[in-house]
């Protein structure tokens, strides 16, 4: 009887230090639980950036973020701030946002605060044969190979389902707007 407790205890013991040394194993975190979704837009690249960086339509772009606010009184740009709750695992979490890389026009990396996921959303314009391409990319910063593995695949699919529709809603609603003000001025 208190050999099997002993057994017991110490495979405990071994599976523990296994699975510890499997979450010390560190990955780049850009190549695992990427989400990234592309669309053509007929709009000029800058006017639709414009559009996709106003509060509204980024709480669009990124669904699991309800209630998406600005943090702090700042212009778009590098050091901005923005509240949101994430949508992602079971229950809703207030989580902070800041804007860690901007080139206006063209590109935006709003990064998370949150310890679980540490989520990076990149948001990107350019213009291509008379197009322009939106893309959304979203990827977790963190860099456990465990983390990858296990809840980051269910999180990156989730985002990936998440990315797919955003991404022509959005479109719609830009479509939408433009057609609106042609009307108008006419």
């Amino acid at each position: 009887m208190m050999n099997s407790r002993v057994v017991y205890t110490l495979l405990v013991l071994i599976l523990s230090c296994i699975i510890y040394k499997v979450y010390l194993i560190e990955v780049n975190p850009e190549e695992f639980s990427v989400a990234s979704c592309s669309l053509r837009i007929d709009a000029n690249p800058s006017a639709l950036f414009g559009f996709v960086t106003q509060t509204a339509v980024l709480e669009k772009l990124a669904p699991w973020l309800t209630r998406l606010a600005d943090a702090d009184a700042r212009n778009v740009g590098v050091g901005k701030f923005y509240r949101a709750f994430s949508k992602l695992i079971l229950d809703e979490g207030k989580i902070h946002l800041m804007i860690t890389e901007y080139k206006a026009g063209k590109y935006l990396a709003l990064e998370t605060e949150d310890q679980f996921y540490r989520q990076r959303i990149e948001i990107k314009t350019k213009f291509y044969h008379d197009l322009t391409i939106l893309s959304t990319t979203v990827y977790s910063r963190k860099t456990s190979l465990l983390f990858h593995s296990t809840v980051g695949q269910v999180l990156r699919w989730q985002v990936q389902k998440h990315l797919d529709k955003s991404l022509k809603h959005v479109s719609i609603i830009y479509k939408s707007l433009q057609n609106e003000l042609q009307i108008y001025s006419v």
